[in-house]
């Protein structure tokens, strides 16, 4: 199901990001065609009436009229008696055709004029090609040169390179250009080698407005998944603390109802021995079954009560802590406690802290295999600050569960029991006090949890 929301949401994000630049390319060619729609009619009406009636450029009429009075003749001949020949010959006479005009051509100046006249951009460049040139014969065109791709037409002027349909302002057609009928069609091309930067700076508020609305877009996502990913990880917590706490409230709860239940037998009244053994029994797992409640109420109230802090020596305190925890502890629990420094008081709430501690040494008892299961309380005196150190020898953490120990109902995968919630006390603990708190752990070689808490004055 993760995974499934994961793709959806992945998928979603790829069909905004190719929308947003389905967008962008579009509004990028509006923008363009708009650019030669608002110069074409002045640059190519301009180029036209600067002809005045002439071809390709002032003076080109002579140039192909001198041309075509000249071979017609011959063309014309070599059409009806040899075709191949015909061929040939109307092959030189373009090629000289086209290269008379290019030698001639008055084209950079014609055209600097009309561009600098109709344009503000100075680097704009022109092209003027032929793409046709016919002649009549016996009232049917004849093809001398023809080039059904205008861009590839023959090159007059000019020195563009990229010529498309966007920037083609105008392509000429004139028929009968004298008495041997001779058509040519010849095309203009115009544009600007800052063409697409200008265009690109004119749509650039629309494309940082595309991209600030795909990140935010992206961001309300990682937001929203982060949010829904943490309430599923806090909804599953809370499903296996209810799960957790039925388990451990049907132990003690099942165990006082039968030990109950056989009081209840009036052939037990005479045993005192097995009535006091019941009632051990009763009075054990009602204290469990307390303990159990003091911990869940533990976890919220330590966030909301006011401490009430004085300064204690910490070592007697932990001194204290130790004996009464050694009277509930069989052989196999060895404890230490070893102080390093001069010895000075420390402000703290002695309930919350005593808490703490036996948390703390409890976690260390519980994930130890161990023959000998060791916990060493290890303090360290300095001039502004103290370090206290626990460390046992148990089974160790995996580093994905250092990050997490300290959150509200987490338990590790190995867990078998508890309610996930000694260590987020242990936390809310040291935080009310204003301390730190870290842990140093390795898979196999023990725990240590480093408190440090700073020395203060007596204070009521």
């Amino acid at each position: 199901m993760n995974n499934r929301y994961k793709l959806v949401g992945i998928l979603s994000l790829v069909l905004l990001f190719l929308t947003q630049c389905y967008m962008t390319y579009y509004t990028y060619a509006w923008k363009e065609h708009d650019y030669f729609a608002a110069l074409r009619p002045l640059v190519g009406n301009a180029y036209l009436s600067s002809l005045k009636g002439d071809l390709i450029y002032p003076g080109g009429a002579e140039v192909i009229h001198e041309f075509s009075d000249k071979h017609y003749t011959k063309l014309r001949d070599l059409y009806h008696e040899d075709t191949v020949a015909f061929r040939a010959y109307a092959k030189r006479v373009t090629d000289s055709l086209f290269f008379t005009l290019k030698e001639e051509s008055t084209l950079d100046s014609f055209m600097q004029e009309i561009m600098s006249e109709n344009m503000s951009d100075s680097t704009a460049q022109y092209r003027v090609s032929v793409s046709d040139f016919y002649i009549k014969v016996d009232g049917k065109d004849i093809i001398l040169y023809s080039e059904p791709d205008y861009t590839q037409g023959i090159r007059i002027g000019g020195d563009l390179e990229d010529c498309n349909e966007a920037n083609r302002f105008t392509t000429i057609l004139v028929d009968n250009i004298d008495q041997c009928s001779c058509t040519v069609r010849f095309s203009l091309w115009v544009d600007s080698p800052a063409r697409k930067q200008e265009i690109l700076k004119d749509i650039l508020p629309i494309l940082f407005l595309s991209l600030f609305c795909i990140g935010v877009t992206v961001l309300l996502f990682l937001m929203t998944y982060r949010n829904w990913a943490r309430q599923k990880k806090l909804a599953e917590r809370k499903q296996d603390f209810v799960n957790s706490i039925t388990h451990e409230l049907n132990t003690p709860l099942t165990t006082i109802i039968v030990a109950n239940r056989n009081l209840q037998n009036p052939n037990i009244g005479a045993d005192i021995q097995q009535v006091n053994m019941l009632s051990e029994i009763i009075e054990r797992n009602a204290q469990w079954l307390k303990s159990l409640f003091t911990r869940v109420l533990q976890s919220e109230a330590i966030s909301s009560s006011s401490l009430h802090l004085r300064s204690y020596s910490l070592v007697q305190v932990l001194e204290q802590i130790l004996k009464d925890f050694e009277l509930m502890i069989h052989a196999r629990i060895q404890f230490k406690l070893a102080t390093f420094g001069k010895e000075r008081t420390v402000l703290l709430d002695k309930f919350w802290f005593t808490s703490l501690i036996i948390n703390l040494i409890e976690n260390g008892i519980k994930h130890n295999h161990n023959e000998l299961i060791q916990i060493h309380l290890i303090v360290r005196f300095s001039h502004e600050s103290v370090q206290l150190e626990i460390k046992d020898n148990g089974v160790g953490m995996r580093s994905e569960d250092m990050d997490r120990i300290f959150d509200k109902f987490y338990r590790r995968n190995d867990a078998k029991e508890g309610l996930g919630l000694g260590l987020f006390y242990v936390k809310q603990c040291v935080d009310a006090h204003g301390w730190t708190i870290r842990v140093d752990s390795q898979m196999g070689e023990g725990s240590r949890f480093i408190i440090s808490m700073p020395l203060s004055e007596e204070r009521n």
